[in-house]
């Protein structure tokens, strides 16, 4: 279906990044919230640190393993 199957695997991958980013920005949001905190800076760094390996985790798994956990 494509020519550039390299190409188009690559801005998959940025995609996914973008799209994590968003999910942790917008969990930070709800999280900040529900406690009242209207600034980011009070987040615990052990939230931080959870958010962070999460998303690490999530960055590192095989794309199919990606995909099937975002539906």
């Amino acid at each position: 279906m494509f020519n550039q199957p390299d190409l188009v695997r690559d801005m998959q991958r940025e995609l996914d990044q973008i799209i994590q980013e968003g999910i942790v920005q917008l969990t930070k949001l709800l999280k900040n919230s529900e406690t009242g905190i209207s600034s980011g800076t009070a987040v615990a760094d052990d939230d931080q640190f959870t958010l962070n390996r999460q998303k690490q985790h999530y960055l590192r798994a095989p794309t199919s393993h990606r995909v099937a956990a975002t539906y």
